[in-house]
């Protein structure tokens, strides 16, 4: 008898007892392209392009230069990065690109992606 009393006693009281939550994840939205890039003497190369993704709709190809993002000048893949994560996700961008020897003005919409 003393046994069913303190198994029962310990079933309600694990019942009663707060459960524990896990914390909240740390998430936030982002502005994402979709390519991988590379420095080359001070310039951003298209190393690697997501299907799928803005980059890919607006005809990004590897290899390419991006010249500008927004009229402003880009320099390093740091920068390039830095630039589309400050830019808004659902909103117009444009871009001037070296492809081989011939310059193209890109219009794109940056897509918005979790970032943990």
């Amino acid at each position: 008898m003393y046994q069913v009393i303190c198994y029962f006693w310990l079933s309600c009281s694990c019942l009663l007892a707060p459960y524990p939550r896990d914390p909240q994840p740390d998430f936030h939205l982002t502005s994402y392209f979709g390519v991988l890039t590379s420095d080359e003497n001070h310039t951003v190369k298209v190393e690697e392009l997501t299907a799928n993704t803005s980059a890919a709709k607006a005809g990004i190809r590897v290899g390419d230069i991006v010249v500008s993002f927004n009229n402003i000048t880009v320099t390093s893949t740091d920068q390039f990065r830095d630039l589309i994560k400050n830019s808004r996700s659902g909103k117009k961008v444009e871009m001037i690109i070296l492809r081989g020897k011939e310059k193209i003005k890109i219009t794109t919409i940056l897509l918005a992606r979790l970032e943990f």
